[in-house]
């Protein structure tokens, strides 16, 4: 973009002035309506093209000042989503000075003096710290159903599912309560709407969708603030795909400060590769209708990072700050994943989970509701294609391993043994809930270790399901004779 080279190459001195006329002439021609991204990217490249100077924090201070203050009409929630983190910096760095105060006091806002500020930031206040965490691990079911149930919190969500795909809404009987979808004839594909936000509301909505429909996959889409991250370039719109989430509500609070009681659950194994492959073949996002936020990118998935699940819709920049405290690599935050994955994973059925949930906003003061719309339909989109992949792979495998159910022996085992590595088997012996201490066992090489256990356990037949799973037709002709 025109505006955005300019501004990556201008003199600093006048970086300010050539980015309020950039955004008046998006604003004039109807690219943006209002300035929350601008100043962010603002920011953004402020930062890289300041980044190793060591007077980078006290030229942010003065242009984001000016351009925040211009571009947000004097309103002290746009100065301060852009120009507190910084003055935070500076005190931390023992930069804070009496003209920057005088300079803030200029555009008619007060601050602390450097004495006061630093010890409002300083250690003497009550820290906050995790007392335990209790790690909530996925137990895979023996076969994996090839029906997925797609979970959202509100209608617009539900709506935004339903109507990309156009599926009409089930007759209220078919959940009483809950408003449901579902791909017809098969059903293979569920859309539930919990009827709003909240942990509680998703675990009772999930447990009732997975009570009657016995899904393989229980998939929670919709919107989550976003956190910047040193670790990511998270930008509104991306989609998150976390491959832990992470309870945040539970806490003991003493006078030292906030202790969380936190509650980490891993999504499932299967559907994150799924969302990996879907995400490597971008032509999903093209059944969304969505105005890509203002950047020079498109919304990308975001994975290999945590999502926090609470009851809190935060929209203030020092939460953010302490929230990530309590995880590394956080991507943002959400009111329903927990609840969803503990309804899931305790069920008898134990369906995997999994969260696909698009950035509406990043979770400070400058939280608005410009995007809502665009990312509803980005993670209606993704949540689809993941649902659709899943329904192919799994119904797929399901009508092949009937034919090999009552299969007790192994005619080729060295042709099996020539054709499967130890990395492989060792996934077989995971999929299979070969218990390590078995494993350790296998003398002979773990894949011959794996066709013994299989044989003595009379899981023949689980051994070749969990070669479907694994895409691995080349190994039935070692596994099953022609008459079987």
């Amino acid at each position: 973009m025109k505006w955005f080279h300019e501004l990556r190459n201008c003199d600093l001195g006048v970086f300010a002035g050539v980015a309020v006329d950039a955004y008046r002439k998006l604003h004039a021609e109807g690219r943006i309506s209002k300035p929350t991204e601008f100043l962010y990217e603002i920011s953004v490249l402020l930062s890289k093209r300041l980044s190793g100077r060591e007077d980078s924090a006290s030229i942010r201070f003065e242009i984001l000042l000016a351009v925040s203050f211009e571009l947000g009409n004097g309103r002290a929630d746009y100065v301060n989503a852009m120009v507190g983190p910084v003055v935070e910096e500076l005190v931390i760095s023992d930069k804070w000075n009496e003209s920057m105060v005088d300079r803030l006091a200029e555009f008619g806002f007060s601050r602390p003096t450097h004495d006061v500020a630093k010890q409002t930031v300083g250690e003497s206040m009550p820290e906050d710290t995790v007392e335990r965490v209790e790690w909530i691990t996925p137990i895979q079911a023996e076969s994996s159903s090839g029906r997925v149930v797609i979970l959202t919190a509100l209608d617009d969500e539900f709506d935004a599912v339903r109507a990309l795909h156009g599926i009409e809404d089930d007759p209220e009987s078919t959940l009483p309560g809950l408003r449901t979808a579902s791909r017809h004839p098969s059903k293979d594909i569920v859309i539930v709407c919990a009827g709003g936000q909240g942990n509680v509301r998703a675990a009772l909505a999930a447990q009732k969708a997975i009570d009657k429909w016995s899904p393989g996959l229980v998939l929670l889409a919709g919107t989550t603030g976003g956190f910047r991250s040193e670790y990511h370039d998270i930008r509104i719109l991306d989609i998150l795909v976390p491959h832990v989430v992470v309870g945040y509500d539970q806490a003991k609070i003493t006078p030292e400060g906030k202790q969380y009681r936190l509650k980490v659950a891993e999504v499932g194994v299967n559907s994150y590769s799924i969302a990996e492959d879907a995400a490597r073949d971008q032509h999903w996002i093209m059944r969304s209708s969505y105005a890509t936020a203002l950047g020079e990118r498109m919304p990308i998935v975001q994975f290999e990072g945590a999502t926090l699940s609470g009851e809190k819709v935060v929209a203030d920049d020092a939460e953010v700050a302490r929230l990530h405290a309590l995880w590394e690599n956080l991507l943002g935050t959400e009111m329903e994943g927990i609840g969803m994955i503990m309804a899931a994973y305790t069920h008898e059925t134990r369906p995997e989970a999994l969260l696909v949930k698009s950035i509406c906003d990043m979770a400070d003061v400058a939280k608005d509701d410009l995007y809502h719309k665009s990312a509803e339909s980005l993670s209606a989109a993704f949540a689809y294609e993941i649902a659709d992949r899943w329904v192919t792979k799994y119904q797929k495998v399901a009508k092949k391993t009937t034919t090999y159910t009552d299969v007790l022996n192994i005619p080729d085992k060295n042709g099996f043994w020539d054709s499967v590595n130890d990395v492989e088997a060792i996934r077989l012996a995971n999929i299979l809930h070969i218990r390590q201490s078995e494993v350790s066992t296998f003398k002979q090489g773990l894949s011959l270790g794996v066709l013994d256990w299989c044989e003595r356990h009379h899981k023949v037949g689980d051994l070749i399901t969990a070669v479907l799973q694994e895409d691995r037709l080349d190994l039935l002709q070692y596994l099953v004779t022609p008459e079987d």
